[in-house]
């Protein structure tokens, strides 16, 4: 099993995405998803992949400009709401 609590993984020669899932307890088409993988699923050496899923509204895989940085609206508004 890879540590508890990890957050990303970097794949090693002869990893595979299910044995990489299998490891990590997780669902091997979750994985590949979080991580913009599609069939075949190919990975390489030295590969960054991600192990939870991304936050909502992130760009995953190829697209994503800064894996890990999500701009999150603030939790209260700007402006006083019209309603009680």
């Amino acid at each position: 099993p890879l540590p508890e609590g990890s957050t990303h993984y970097i794949v090693r020669a002869g990893d595979t995405v299910y044995g990489i899932a299998f490891r990590a307890n997780l669902n091997f088409r979750d994985l590949a998803a979080w991580n913009g993988i599609s069939e075949p699923y190919v990975i390489r050496v030295g590969q960054r992949l991600r192990l939870v899923p991304p936050v909502a509204g992130a760009e995953v895989g190829a697209n994503a400009r800064s894996p890990g940085i999500v701009a999150v609206p603030s939790a209260r508004p700007t402006q006083p709401s019209p309603w009680p």
